[in-house]
């Protein structure tokens, strides 16, 4: 019994005091920090959306449409912005006709939220 516990002891403090290998994390790239986080306009037509959005250059954002009066998104799509003054076009045949919150999120948390209603 007594040499049980010296061999598990023994292999306790090998394990311990091994150099174990480390494994370095990858840094995690946010972008440049958002000074403006805009949403100018929203203008929907059938099943395409386009919103002009004022960015900071570099800067990396979340877009997310919600149902209305809904917690969860129903489409979350990155934006990262190479211009100050951003147009994007969106394709929303997958979402049915309604009236949506449209959600603007910068790496920072600031939200702005704006009206997208769905009519075909």
């Amino acid at each position: 019994m007594r040499q049980a516990l010296v061999f598990l002891l023994f292999i306790f403090l090998t394990v311990a005091c091994s150099d174990l290998e480390q494994f370095e994390s990858t840094p995690l790239n946010l972008g440049v920090k958002a000074s403006n986080t805009q949403i100018l306009s929203v203008i929907s037509q059938g099943d395409k959306a386009t919103v002009t959005y004022n960015l900071t250059v570099g800067a990396k954002y979340s877009v997310q449409v919600y149902e209305f009066g809904k917690t969860e998104p129903t489409k979350t799509l990155p934006l990262t912005a190479q211009e100050e003054i951003v147009t994007k076009v969106y394709d929303f045949t997958d979402l049915t006709d309604g009236i949506y919150d449209l959600t603007l999120t910068d790496v920072a948390g600031v939200s702005i939220k704006k009206p997208l209603i769905i009519k075909r």
